[in-house]
């Protein structure tokens, strides 16, 4: 009898430490990015004198088993003060399991098609992804802007660590 009691009492205790183990990894930590680019490159006109974007297109990269969409959108805004009138939108989708935190700098880049920078804007940010409803996702803006011409654009992430 005191076999058969000790017995169970040990399966009850590894199963709650079985619950106890399941339940932090539930909690757990999230996983610091170091460094990633846009999956995308963005390319567009711009006429500075309307402040519009006349011609847009975006070419992404599908990775298989990418972890986070990284995206990269510009649209433009011709109400807006010069200065202001283009409006980069980087979006980050968790598709992962684990929760993941961007937490350092990224870097908008606006180049011309012959590869010279015209733009580089930064903003340092803090984002925690998680594999929950309403945490998946975020996303910001950064407003500036170009001279009349063409261009292309992509985002980078590195962090500050």
């Amino acid at each position: 009898m005191n076999t058969a009691l000790r017995s169970r009492a040990l399966r009850c205790l590894s199963v709650l430490s079985l619950l106890v183990i399941l339940s932090g990894s539930a909690h757990a930590a999230p996983i610091d990015v170091r460094r990633d680019r846009s999956d995308n490159t963005y390319t567009f006109t711009y006429n500075a004198d309307d402040g519009e974007i006349t011609l847009a297109a975006s070419s992404r990269r599908i990775t298989r088993n990418d972890r986070v969409s990284f995206l990269l959108g510009i649209r433009s805004d011709p109400e807006a003060e010069v200065g202001e009138r283009l409006i980069a939108r980087i979006s980050l989708q968790l598709h992962s399991r684990k929760p993941l935190r961007y937490d350092g700098i990224f870097t908008l880049v606006v180049k011309t098609p012959e590869g010279d920078v015209v733009l580089k804007q930064t903003r340092e940010d803090d984002y925690v992804l998680r594999p929950r409803d309403g945490e998946r996702r975020a996303h910001f803006n950064m407003r500036f802007d170009l001279p009349s011409g063409e261009y292309e654009a992509h985002a980078k992430f590195r962090s500050d660590t």
